[in-house]
């Protein structure tokens, strides 16, 4: 899956390695299933997810300004 050609910088080049790592590798090593599955629950359930952000930052901001 990899030929090197001394054609681009060495940046380039470690960048390109980078993002086979990063992004190609998982793929083929299986590591990527549960990140896949819980961004798939996530993406369906985000609207009780976000409800639930926005009722705890309603509740900080309330215990605040109680405080203050």
């Amino acid at each position: 899956m990899v030929q090197t050609i001394d054609w681009a910088q060495r940046e380039q080049v470690l960048h390109s390695f980078e993002l086979l790592a990063r992004y190609v590798m998982p793929q083929f090593q299986g590591t990527t299933i549960s990140t896949a599955a819980s961004n798939q629950w996530a993406y369906e359930h985000q609207e009780v997810l976000s409800a639930g952000r926005v009722k705890a930052i309603d509740r900080a901001k309330s215990d605040y300004a109680t405080r203050s």
